[in-house]
């Protein structure tokens, strides 16, 4: 009867130690990821389609940053984005932001750096912006005769 209780106190310990080894090793993951800095930066579209809050940004293929806020600015008659970007990274003062929208409708940030050898300080606006046409533009213009170009 006694060996049956200091099992029962061996697996709860280990059972305690696990929990807490694994809480441990969350916080750990979790901090390691949340350390990364962000630089905030803003853009002027025209048309910010499908874009919110939380969208991703692209550079190469890999997610570099995260889109803060997009805000309607009624008198210069286009979209306020304000958008962080690892902090690590360097931008060329000529490089250049667009708005890619997929087929499923979501629609993210795509940075092409530029080759200057002058950076963009953080808050400072990005100059070079371009959307993408959607779906339904490129087929209208294709099939009434318009341009499929950007």
């Amino acid at each position: 009867m006694i060996s049956k209780n200091n099992g029962q106190i061996v697996l709860s310990i280990g059972i305690l130690l696990a929990t807490i080894f694994f809480f441990v090793w969350c916080f750990k993951v979790n901090h390691s990821v949340s350390s990364v800095n962000f630089t905030a930066y803003r853009a002027v579209l025209t048309s910010v389609d499908g874009l919110k809050g939380g969208s991703p940004i692209f550079s190469k293929g890999v997610e570099i940053g995260k889109v803060e806020s997009v805000n309607l600015n009624i008198d210069q008659d286009n979209a306020e984005i304000t958008f962080d970007l690892k902090s690590q990274l360097m931008l060329p003062d000529d490089s250049s932001l667009t708005l890619v929208k997929s087929m499923t409708g979501e629609s993210h940030l795509e940075i092409e750096p530029g080759r200057s050898t002058y950076f963009l300080r953080p808050g400072s606006v990005m100059k070079n912006t371009f959307s993408q046409p959607s779906l339904e533009q490129k087929i209208s213009n294709y099939a009434f005769g318009g341009s499929v170009q950007n």
